[in-house]
This record gives structure tokens, sequence and C-alpha cells, in this order.
């Protein structure tokens, strides 16, 4: 009977610093933005009980539906847009019932673990219209866009269509149904949404959008529109499992920041000030969940301006072509390059071995049945690169289970944690991994790009020439005469250099020994992951001191940070 067309996006980010830090991208009317420092909080809003209205029942066809136009596919690279046929919602986490949401919810009622979710049938109310205008599913960029203008937040989002000139409601229920099976990560209650269009012709059909989220979050609702420096309250309810949230904030600067969470056994809340500068304000929720941390929901303020009504994009690229993993890593690889070009960031440099590890985790991942960073067998990222001998100054991975590699992409550019990793101009390394699985009769893309970089190849004397260049900077920032490098020092440095535990006192205590300080000294030891991440006390630079020594010494054999630095001055 129906036709149905579906896109699973599923992402989750997680970031591992080094040694520093380990873990991981109805009509209502729209309020004016709150004035800056005024609190900006709602209430829970509850759920009404479905009733089914006055409207004529559709019964099962009981002849085959008449067939159906044949509708040229979109060319790639071509342009788009999607125009709201209601104004945007005015806040996330609500949305008044419609009598069609009421009538859907009870025709779903029998079914077991499904929950109807008004915010998801505003946004299948607009996508209906999308396939009935363009004939094709909506792209990631255009979904993404439409399920923000609905209120809906969650993460996990299927959407598929159904078309015919007549269709029963059973129908319906089937397709819910069999995309609830399809979730990744699901919670023990999936929410869904319904909406219809009619396409436009001398044979108009039906087509019915269905939405399906993987359930398990509960958002207070909160506002979609503020004004600059507008105090906001994000706060609700979390899955169960779910530990440790934080949201990751990007403001119209383009500056990442962490917001903190309070969490009281399931209930979270974050208060923070939105942005002076007005634009796009993004948060995402991540909380870490069995298989490592995972985004839970992702919001999109608008700061200052009207909440947008229309997106505009491009027709995602033709993958026939690609037919088989390796061809799938050429092609992940070329878009992530590509987003990084656009943010005006290098190219990241393709390391074999950072493969070999994202390789094996998306075929663990196959193999084994799950989605996530935590491996039942390997564990962490973290774990995977230590396996294999793999020292980093950081690190990090995403990965991505879609049909489309395009979309896969799209959705880690679009989720915050997962930007971070792609658009860091620290990382200088990846590694790319692709295996493939079937997924109800479409092959499925399993990503992971696994990001380093690598610990640096230190010689004593290149670490101490980098560090003394270092020094000759900050004399000349601070207009004072420049130090003399001094040979009894750079012994005592030497020295202190290669002790078990290198320290200030101990480098002293070796000058006061050797009775090459008689006017007084500094030291000053630290272990860093690179030679650019060295930060100078001001203290070295005070006093009198006129002489210098510096030593300077890998350890590869212990993690990162393994280059000690050692300077002692003297007068």
């Amino acid at each position: 009977m129906g036709r149905a067309l579906g896109i699973l996006v599923l992402v989750a980010a997680a970031v591992a610093v080094g040694w520093l830090l380990s873990r991981t991208g109805e009509v209502s009317r729209v309020p004016a933005p709150a004035e800056p420092g005024e609190p900006v909080t709602a209430g829970r809003v509850s759920r009404p009980e479905p009733v089914k209205p006055d409207r004529p029942a559709i019964d099962e066809p009981a002849n085959e539906a008449a067939p159906r136009r044949a509708w040229s596919k979109p060319e790639a690279g071509s342009p788009y847009s999607v125009e709201l046929i209601a104004p945007p919602a005015s806040s996330y986490g609500e949305s008044p019932w419609t009598e069609d949401d009421q009538k859907y919810a009870a025709d779903l009622e029998a079914l077991d673990a499904v929950e109807y979710d008004p915010t998801l049938g505003r946004a299948a109310r607009e996508l209906a219209v999308f396939y009935s205008t363009h004939h094709t599913t909506a792209p990631t960029e255009a979904l993404q866009f439409v399920v923000n203008s609905a209120g809906a937040t969650e993460w996990g989002v299927l959407q598929s269509y159904l078309t015919t000139t007549d269709l029963g409601e059973g129908a319906v229920a089937r397709r819910v149904k069999e995309l609830a099976g399809q979730l990744e990560d699901r919670a023990e209650t999936v929410r869904v949404g319904v909406g219809e269009a009619y396409t436009i012709g001398p044979s108009p059909e039906r087509v019915v959008a269905v939405v399906v989220s993987r359930g398990g979050l509960y958002l207070d609702p909160a506002p979609r529109r503020v004004a600059p420096g507008a105090r906001v309250t994000i706060s609700g309810a979390l899955p169960p499992g779910a530990t440790k949230p934080e949201i990751l904030s990007l403001g119209p600067d383009n500056r990442f920041a962490t917001v903190a969470v309070d969490a009281r056994g399931e209930r979270f809340e974050a208060t923070f000030e939105a942005p002076r500068r007005s634009g796009a304000w993004l948060m995402e929720l991540v909380a870490t969940m069995p298989h490592g941390p995972t985004p839970l929901a992702q919001l999109e303020l608008t700061v200052g301006l009207p909440l947008p009504t229309r997106f505009d994009g491009r027709w995602p690229p033709d993958e026939r072509d690609v037919d088989d993993d390796r061809a799938a890593e050429a092609r992940a690889l070329a878009l992530l390059q590509a987003d990084r070009a656009r943010d005006g960031l290098p190219a990241l440099t393709l390391d074999p071995e950072l493969s070999r590890v994202a390789r094996a985790h998306s075929a663990d991942m196959r193999d084994n049945g799950f989605f996530g960073h935590r491996s039942p067998t390997t564990g962490t990222v973290s774990d995977r690169l230590r396996a294999v001998g793999y020292t980093s100054v950081l690190h990090g991975e995403n990965i991505a289970a879609n049909p489309s590699l395009y979309d896969a992409e799209q959705g880690l550019y679009y989720s915050l944690g997962h930007r971070r990793n792609i658009i860091s101009p620290d990382f200088t390394r990846v590694g790319i991994g692709v295996a493939h699985r079937p997924s109800h009769g479409r092959r499925q893309w399993l990503v992971t790009q696994v990001f380093a970089r690598p610990v640096p190849n230190v010689t004593p004397a290149v670490g101490r020439a980098a560090v003394e260049a270092l020094i000759a900077e900050g004399t000349r920032d601070r207009g004072r005469d420049a130090f003399l490098v001094d040979q009894d020092l750079a012994d005592v440095a030497a020295d202190e250099v290669h002790a078990e535990a290198p320290t200030p006192s101990g480098a002293l205590s070796r000058a006061k020994a050797a009775g090459v300080v008689p006017r007084g000294a500094f030291a000053w030891t630290a272990r860093v992951p690179d030679l650019d991440r060295i930060t100078l006390p001001d203290q070295l630079f005070g006093a009198d001191y006129g002489r210098i020594g510096v030593a300077v010494q890998q350890r590869p054999q212990e993690p990162a940070p393994n280059i000690v630095i050692v300077v002692v001055v003297g007068g």
C-alpha cells in the first residue's frame, strides 16, 4: 500500500583531553523577549487525556491503492527551502494539542510503550507538507530545523512517510511500531507524532508523516527566544540510567562553554545568562549512559531576533557510487575535511594507526549489536588507544549510525559535542573507520572518527632551544634585559631534570651546593604534553636575575604530560 522512506540520525560524542580531561557533537503568538537580567522559567505542563473528536474514521482500503506517480529525484547540490506552515513554537517542551493530535493519540493507544507527543505532531505536520511538495524525505538539516521549530528537543529522531489515495489508520500504527523497533538506545516508552497533508494535482494523495523519538527525557518548558543578557533556566527529568549531566553551549561569538548542571536524582536544572550579542545560541544536554557520554537534547535559542520561519539548504550528494566500507571511509573523510575548511581550519592528517582503531570500533559495534563509545570488550577510546601504544597530548572520538554518510556528518556537525571535536584547532590527525550492517531492509553505516594530537618527539637540545626562545620572548614583552645562558646553571638544571620527581627546591639545593648562585636564585619546574603548552611564571622575570640555565627531558615511557622542564635563574 504505502511507500515509506526513513532517516535515522543517532550520534554521540566523547572527548578525552590528554591528562587534563576525560569525557569526550496550533497558532501561538511569539512573546517579546525578556528584559536583560529577568529570569525566564516556566512550570511543567501536564499531558491532556487524548479524546477522539467527531471525525469520520478511515477504513482500511480493501483494494490496491491507485498507481502512484513517479517523481524525479532532486538534483544533488540544488537548492531547496522549508517554509513553516505555522508560526514557530515559542517554547521547547510544550505544544497545544490539535484535533489531529488527539485523533492520532487515540488511534495509537493500543500500542504498548508509545506516548503521543504534540511537539512531534507539530513537526510531523511540517514534514508531511515537505514530502507532499518535494516527494522525498527531509535532509538532516531540514529535519533539525523542523524539529526545533516545533519545540521538540530529543536526539534519536526517525521520520517516515506513507502516501496513498486511501489509508487506514492501522497502517499508521504498524509504521509507528516498526519505527520504534529501529531506535537505538530507546527508553522504555518512545514518543511519537503524526501529521498529514495532501499532494497537489488531479489525483491528490494523502501524505502521513510519522516521527518517533527514543523518549526518556522530560524537559520543562523553556523559551526559544530571549533577550540579550536574560537569565534562562533549563530543567527537567533525565532518562533512567543517565548520570553526570552537563550542558555545552555555543553562542553567537562562536565560542564553546560548559554550563554546570545541578542534578538531584532524576531532576536536573541549570540557570545561566544569555549572550549579550544577538544571534543563534545553541545548547546541548549530555549525560553519561551505559555506553558512554550521550547527547540527550539540543536546543537552539534565538537571542534578540525573531524566530526563523524559513530554512534554505541544498540537496545532499548522491552516494550510490559508495559500495563498500573503504569507499565509505574516503567519503566520510572528505565530508569531515570540508566541515573544517568551512570553519577556516586546515585539513587533518589521516593517521593509519588511528584509522585501525576507528575501524575496529565500528566493527565491534556492528558485530556486538551496540552503539556507543564504551565497548563491553575494549572499553573507552582512551583504553583502545592505550592498547595499541598510541600516545597523544589529547584525543577525542565521534560516532554516528546512519544510512547516509552525508547525513551522518551533518548530524555530527550539528551536535555541539561532536562539532567541538570536528573543528578543534588542537587536533592534527584523524582516523576514520566505517562498517556497515543491515537495518530494516537498508544498509546502515557505522562511522567512527578518532581525533588526536600525538605526543611530539622532543630531544633535549630541541626542547632547551624552544624554552630559551620562549623566555627570550618574555623578556622582550616585559622590556627587560635578556638573560645570559650560564653553563653552570644549565648543568644544575640538567642534573635535576633527571631526578625521579624534579622540583624547584631540589634545583635550588643543587645550585647552592655547587656554589653557583652567590646572589640568590629562582627555580621553576613543569611537566607539559607539548612545547606549545608552556605558561611561564611571572617570578621568572623578577628581581635582578641575569643568568639562566634550562634543561628539558622527555620521558616516552610515561603517559602525557611527559615533557619535563627545569629552569634556574640566578643573580
